[in-house]
């Protein structure tokens, strides 16, 4: 059975203001990984140019550039980190914002 939503809860102002924290919740995390992912594949490039590595470039399919070979293993890398170990460390720290913004 599915479940039935009243929808005057949700168009009330208490359920705007929690429709309205989760998408920040949700926009604050997605900002978290971006940053992560980021980070490591900066360090990629610097670790490639300083080595003298920065020739085999590859096209990233994320970004669309040439990027070092690097700087995509250490992208994998922190992506298979990310989904393998620290995945529920991440929704820990979620979890704790969550009740952050709840109790605000």
């Amino acid at each position: 059975h599915p479940l039935e939503l009243d929808t005057q809860i949700l168009t009330s102002a208490y359920g705007i203001a929690v429709i309205f924290k989760e998408i920040a919740i949700g926009v604050t995390a997605g900002l978290i990984l971006s940053i992560m992912f980021s980070a490591a594949s900066l360090a990629g490039e610097k670790i490639a140019t300083s080595a003298g590595l920065s020739y085999a470039a590859q096209v990233d399919p994320i970004s669309g550039v040439q990027t070092p070979v690097v700087s995509q293993i250490l992208y994998l890398f922190s992506s298979d980190q990310i989904l393998t170990n620290s995945f529920l460390e991440y929704l820990d720290i979620i979890k704790f914002y969550m009740g952050v913004l709840y109790n605000l």
